[in-house]
């Protein structure tokens, strides 16, 4: 049973859809105390980085899904929601993050004198960084083409968490991580039809 965090600004029924279309059972969760009650999180978003976060911290699912993570169930962060995994982020003002890997959220143009267009809206397919045995890329492969819609990146401390890459001109963009049983995903895999579907159905599935 996989629940899926309702914190008043994401791309949850996009999510719900999609796991409902795999016959998979969830639902939506917008207390902390109800997250104890299911095997896997998913954690979607979109929009503005400081504004997720307040509202995760108002609602007290932020020690909520902090917790959660160190039973180690499976917990899967999507676009926005990947984004909160790390540190902080740079977006309007730095906005500490769950901290749940070492790292940054910083603009796509972060360090860049040539300015790309932003947000990066695109459908990508993935470049493999390391082995995706036993993940949820599993059943991916070079032909798997994924959506993205964003305008910040992220910038693990540890490269060995990175799973995937894609390319936005020079610009290496993250695509994928993994630490231990906490997984993010910068594309909407939610929305990236069948390569996404096999994506979610390997998470229902840990």
């Amino acid at each position: 049973m996989i629940a899926v965090i309702d914190y008043g600004m994401s791309n949850m029924y996009s999510v719900i859809k999609a796991l409902q279309a795999l016959n998979v059972k969830c639902d939506l969760v917008n207390t902390p105390e109800a997250m104890n009650d299911y095997d896997k999180v998913i954690l979607p978003g979109v929009g503005a980085f400081g504004n997720g976060m307040k509202a995760l911290k108002e609602s007290g699912l932020f020690e909520a899904i902090r917790n959660f993570a160190t039973t180690g169930r499976p917990l899967l962060g999507i676009c926005l929601g990947m984004q909160f995994m790390f540190d902080g982020s740079e977006e309007h003002g730095w906005n500490d993050g769950l901290g749940l890997i070492s790292g940054k959220v910083v603009s796509i143009n972060f360090g860049r004198e040539k300015v790309k267009k932003v947000p990066h809206i695109a459908w990508r397919k993935l470049y493999p960084f390391g082995t995706w045995r036993n993940t949820i890329l599993r059943k991916c492969n070079g032909d798997d083409e994924f959506y993205f819609l964003h305008s910040y990146m992220v910038i693990p401390e540890n490269r060995e968490e990175i799973l995937a890459t894609v390319a936005y001109g020079e610009t290496e963009i993250i695509a994928f991580v993994r630490r231990d049983n906490i997984y993010g995903s910068q594309p909407h895999i939610e929305k990236s039809r069948e390569s996404g579907l096999k994506v979610l159905m390997e998470f229902a599935n840990m």
